[in-house]
């Protein structure tokens, strides 16, 4: 897509072979030794693409598979014998790091899983129109940093989704049916704020 937009000439031998670097190069980072901001690009970079390659399923579908992932997350993180708590309590138990695809700060660590389903949410709102794309990523923002307090004020590993997913669905119908209207009869009859 890079080379299209900018209308660089490209080969398929080219194109192979830095494909193949950039993910030799990945998984190296990502699963042995890396530095840190790298492995980090690379989650990021994989939940971008990820996110890309979601939303070109029908609409619909996109709501409920969201949806439908938010209540998987609360039953896989908070449930006695969920996947991901007993994932969680066993690195905790041999004192190893959590195995797999995970973006991991200061103060917090976040799943690939959930970077990819903010990805989609907004990408989704993204082709709607500009408006739904910013109220959506200031939601998942805001659904985010509720996350993060709840974090602080449990003290236990909680799903990254719920919160964020919810208040993205809920604010991206909001602004598709009553704000973006209005913005748009904002526009046409040339009312400026």
């Amino acid at each position: 897509l890079f080379c299209t937009a900018y209308q660089l000439p490209y080969d398929a031998s080219t194109r192979n072979v830095v494909l193949w670097n950039f993910t030799i190069v990945g998984i190296y980072t990502i699963f042995w030794r890396g530095a840190k901001l790298l492995s980090q690009f690379y989650l990021i970079a994989i939940s971008c693409m990820m996110g890309w390659f979601l939303t070109r399923i029908p609409e619909w579908t996109t709501w409920f598979l969201l949806f439908g992932i938010a209540l998987y997350d609360i039953v896989a993180v908070l449930t006695p014998k969920g996947p991901l708590k007993m994932l969680v309590e066993t690195s905790q138990e041999r004192n190893e790091p959590i195995p797999g695809l995970v973006y991991e700060s200061k103060s917090f660590k976040l799943g690939l899983g959930d970077f990819v389903f903010y990805s989609v949410l907004v990408g989704r709102a993204a082709k709607y129109f500009y408006v739904t794309w910013v109220v959506c990523m200031m939601a998942v923002l805001m659904g985010l940093c509720a996350t993060l307090f709840c974090l602080g004020l449990f003290r236990k590993a909680l799903p990254a989704l719920p919160i964020s997913i919810m208040l993205g669905i809920v604010f991206y119908f909001l602004s598709r049916f009553l704000l973006t209207p209005y913005v748009i009869h904002l526009t046409l009859t040339a009312v400026w704020m």
